[in-house]
């Protein structure tokens, strides 16, 4: 999208960012399921989700914090090809441009387009689309687990793919357990909405940022808690699922 949109200013790059997940995302799950069934919206499920399966996996988000920072220290310390580092540092790079500041205006353009945007056009095509369909055909915990993998590896950085991955399974579980689309996008939503408001802290000069960033990774007891927290929490969404659904 830079390539076609110019020069690599940050009103560009928000641009070809919204452009590039309509696109890529948006267009290919829409399209897809109006191609493959007569009720589009049934097969993306487009409804009101189980609130209670919700909330138990916003929650889940929220403590899997420690764990999921721990996560992301190893797999960035794992040895990998410069070419692999290469494109972390350009999407990080990237990132930076689309704040293109530090101050609230900046906060908010990287939030809607970051934290709401890509995660409702990532969310339709990797589990309304890819997932359901996947559903239909194989085991649909495998289903879960194949979308959340091609939905980590989409993103080129591997430096950071087993932490997505099991950000993926989380977001897949709960489309699934909850029966609607609205779950995974709320949880990515979530997700990428804390990422974005620690980066920006940090580009501001915040030391609150890293902070939030690293919270809990050096403390084994902060990891083993948050996975203890996040373990009962998914059980409860489980257990609250509509059995019929899924």
């Amino acid at each position: 999208m830079v390539y076609f949109i110019g020069s690599t200013t940050t009103p560009r790059v928000r641009i070809g960012t919204v452009v590039q997940d309509v696109i890529c995302f948006a267009v290919p799950a829409i399209a897809t399921a109006v191609l493959v069934t007569r009720r589009p919206a049934d097969l993306l499920l487009i409804r009101r989700p189980q609130m209670a399966v919700m909330a138990f996996m916003l929650a889940t988000v929220i403590f899997a914090v420690p764990a999921m920072n721990a996560l992301v220290e190893w797999n960035a310390s794992l040895p990998m090809p410069e070419a692999w580092r290469a494109g972390t540092e350009m999407q990080q790079e990237a990132v930076r441009l689309l704040f293109g500041g530090s101050g609230p205006g900046s906060l908010v353009a990287a939030l809607l387009i970051v934290g709401l945007m890509a995660p409702l056009t990532e969310e339709l095509l990797f589990r309304g689309c890819l997932q359901r369909i996947l559903g239909g055909m194989i085991n649909r915990h495998a289903a879960v687990w194949i979308a959340a993998t091609v939905f980590s590896l989409a993103h080129f950085d591997m430096s950071g793919f087993v932490p997505r991955l099991l950000l993926g399974a989380c977001f897949g579980y709960g489309l699934l357990w909850s029966g609607s689309l609205w779950t995974a996008v709320a949880c990515h939503a979530l997700n990428n909405c804390m990422a974005v408001t620690a980066m920006w802290l940090e580009e501001g000069g915040n030391a609150a940022g890293e902070q939030i960033q690293s919270f809990g990774a050096g403390s084994v007891s902060l990891i083993v808690a948050s996975s203890i927290i996040c373990a009962a929490l998914l059980r409860r969404a489980w257990t609250s699922r509509d059995k019929a659904v899924a």
